[in-house]
């Protein structure tokens, strides 16, 4: 069986520099991508894989959180991962993406 991967997508590479040493320590390959068809071509099988994706409430309403709906029907055996750095001060804003990320 081949070796696990992380594969990080992220805007400025702070979100890999920060997983580097932890999937070292646990001799997995981590694989970085700064758009979205280039994390999707490293989604390969038959290696287990964990896809962290930074999303930007912002910045992009649908995009990230459709990607990640994609990878979910295309590779269903991919665990996937949002994580944001961004605080949304909105009560109807937050709500409203906390309710379509677990739609997914």
């Amino acid at each position: 069986m081949r070796s696990p991967q992380l594969v990080v997508l992220d805007q400025d590479g702070w979100l890999a520099r920060q997983l580097h040493d932890l999937a070292r320590t646990r001799r997995w390959l981590l694989r970085e991508a700064r758009q979205l068809g280039a994390a999707k071509g490293l989604l390969t099988p038959p290696r287990p894989t964990v896809l962290v994706s930074q999303l930007d409430p912002r910045r992009e309403k649908v995009d990230g959180l459709q990607f990640l709906a994609d990878v979910h029907l295309a590779h269903p055996d991919v665990a996937t991962l949002a994580v944001s750095d961004v605080k949304l001060n909105d009560d109807t804003d937050r709500a409203a993406w906390t309710e379509l990320a677990l739609d997914l």
